[in-house]
C-alpha cells in the first residue's frame, strides 16, 4: 500500500459579538464569548489520493457556503471538491446560517469571511503534509446519550416530556453509544490530529448569549491535556437527530453553567484516550472517496393546513408568537423548490469507512447503515456537506412531535431517511477492496 502523509490545522472562527444565535422562537444575539470557535482540518494523502476533513464549531452550514469553501480550497491547494468533507458540530451556542424560527437572514459578512477561513484551514493542513502513521478504534459511552422522543399515553410522541411523567410509555427510538475514532501521529510519535465521532445532539447548560463550542470544544481541550500535547481534535456528530443528554426518567440534577459540558467532555476524552492506547498504527494507507448526488423529495402542506397557516399569518397580533412563526415557517417551507439535491460522501481509509450525510439524522438510520456496512468500522458524520434539516425515520411522522413539524428545518419527505441509507450503503459496497 502507498505511504501515508498527513497534515492538520486549526483556525479561530469566533464571530464578533452581536451575531445571531440559534433559538426556537425569539431573537437571540451573542453578548459574550466563553470559549473560542474553530475550523479544524485534517489532510490525508496516500498514492494519488488526497482528502481533507474539516470540523466546524457551528450549528450547521448551508450548501452555498460548502460549495464556495470547497471551490476556494481546490483553487488554493488542489484538493478536489468531492474529496473535502465539511461538517459542523451542531453546538447551540454558536452562529447558525440564520436564527431558526425567527425568520432572520444569515449574517452575510461573517459567512463570506468563514468560507475563506475554511479554505485556509484546508490549505494549511495540505501544506503541512508529512510522513505519518494512522490508527482507528471504537469505544462506548452509553451513559450520556438518551433518545429525546418518548411515546406518551393517549397522545402523540413528545420531545423531552416532563421528568418521570406517569404518561411516558418509553423512548420512541434507540441510542448509539459508539465512540468511533481515528488518531494520526508523525514519525516521532507526536499527535498530528485526532478524529472522534459520537451521536449526541449537544449538551448545553451554557449561559444565555455566550458563544461556546459546547462539549465538542471541551473534548479537544481535555484530550490535549491527557496526551500532554497540542493537536486539533475533530470531534464530529454522529446520527443524533433524536438524541440528547437529558435523562427524563431520572430526577433533575442542578448543575452550574458549563458543568455538564465539562463532565461529558471529560468522559469522552478519557474514553477516546483509552481507545487510542489500544490502536494498531500503520504508515501505509489505502484511501478512496466516492460521492453520490441525487434529488430528494420535500413535504408539502395539505390545502387545509395551508389555509389555516395563512389565516394565522394574517393574524400576527392576535395569536401567540410561536403559533405565528410556525404558520409562517410552513408557508415558507411550501415555497422551497422540490426536489432538492443532496449528497452522500463515502471514504475508505484502510479497514474503516467514513460516511458523510447532510442534516440531523435520526439514530436508527445510522444504526441501520452501520449494520449494512461491509467495513469493520464505520464512522457516520452527520450535518456534513450541507444542511437538509431533520431526517426522521418514516414512522416518526405518524408519531408526531417537534422534529416532524413541517417547517424549513424539517422539510424532507418520510422516504428520505431510508433513501440516504440505501445510497450510502451502495457507495460502501463499491469501496470494498
Amino acid at each position: 500500500m502507498p505511504t501515508l502523509h498527513a497534515g492538520a490545522a486549526q483556525l479561530d472562527i469566533t464571530p464578533l459579538l452581536g451575531i445571531s444565535m440559534p433559538t426556537f422562537f425569539n431573537p437571540h444575539t451573542a453578548i459574550d464569548i466563553h470559549d473560542p470557535l474553530h475550523a479544524k482540518a485534517l489532510a490525508l494523502s496516500a498514492g494519488d489520493t488526497i482528502l481533507a476533513m474539516v470540523c466546524l464549531d457551528l450549528l450547521c452550514l448551508p450548501q452555498d457556503d460548502i460549495d464556495a469553501a470547497r471551490s476556494m480550497a481546490k483553487e488554493q491547494c488542489g484538493i478536489p471538491e468531492d474529496h473535502i468533507l465539511i461538517s459542523t458540530t451542531h453546538s447551540h451556542s454558536v452562529p447558525g446560517p440564520a436564527n431558526r424560527f425567527t425568520l432572520e437572514q444569515k449574517p452575510r459578512a461573517y459567512h463570506m469571511w468563514l468560507r475563506k477561513r475554511i479554505a485556509d484551514a484546508v490549505t494549511m493542513a495540505h501544506k503541512r503534509l508529512q510522513p505519518a502513521r494512522l490508527g482507528s478504534g471504537a469505544g462506548s459511552m452509553p451513559q450520556h446519550v438518551h433518545n429525546r422522543r418518548y411515546l406518551m399515553k393517549g397522545g402523540p410522541a413528545q420531545m423531552n416530556p416532563p421528568r418521570q411523567s406517569p404518561d411516558i410509555i418509553g423512548p420512541a427510538g434507540p441510542t448509539d453509544p459508539a465512540v468511533t475514532t481515528i488518531a494520526v501521529m508523525d514519525e516521532e510519535d507526536h499527535p498530528i490530529a485526532f478524529v472522534g465521532n459520537y451521536a449526541l445532539h449537544y449538551v448545553g447548560g451554557t449561559r444565555g448569549g455566550e458563544i461556546s463550542a459546547d462539549y465538542y470544544g471541551a473534548v479537544g481541550r481535555h484530550l490535549n491535556r491527557i496526551r500532554a500535547a497540542e493537536f486539533p481534535v475533530l470531534w464530529n456528530n454522529g446520527c443524533s437527530g433524536d438524541i440528547n443528554n437529558v435523562d427524563v426518567m431520572a430526577p433533575k440534577q442542578e448543575r452550574r453553567p458549563y458543568e455538564q459540558i465539562d463532565l461529558v467532555a471529560r468522559d469522552a476524552a478519557t474514553e477516546a484516550s483509552r481507545v487510542w492506547d489500544g490502536m494498531n498504527f500503520t504508515d501505509e494507507a489505502d484511501i478512496a472517496v466516492l460521492v453520490d448526488r441525487f434529488d430528494i423529495p420535500l413535504r408539502r402542506p395539505s390545502d387545509a393546513e395551508m389555509a389555516e397557516a395563512k389565516k394565522k399569518q394574517a393574524n400576527k397580533e392576535g395569536i401567540p408568537f410561536r403559533e405565528w412563526v410556525l404558520a409562517e415557517e410552513m408557508i415558507l417551507a411550501s415555497q422551497m423548490p422540490s426536489p432538492e439535491q443532496t449528497e452522500v460522501q463515502a471514504i475508505r481509509i484502510n479497514d474503516m469507512a467514513v460516511v458523510a450525510l447532510s442534516g440531523e439524522i435520526f439514530c436508527q438510520l445510522g444504526l441501520d447503515l452501520k449494520a449494512r456496512s461491509p467495513f469493520e468500522r464505520t464512522m457516520i458524520v452527520s450535518l456534513a456537506n450541507g444542511y437538509i434539516g431533520y431526517i426522521p425515520v418514516p414512522e416518526a411522522f405518524d408519531q408526531g412531535s417537534y422534529e416532524t413539524w413541517l417547517v424549513r428545518t424539517s422539510r424532507c419527505a418520510p422516504e428520505v431517511g431510508p433513501m440516504l441509507v440505501d445510497r450510502a450503503d451502495a457507495l460502501l459496497q463499491r469501496l470494498v477492496l
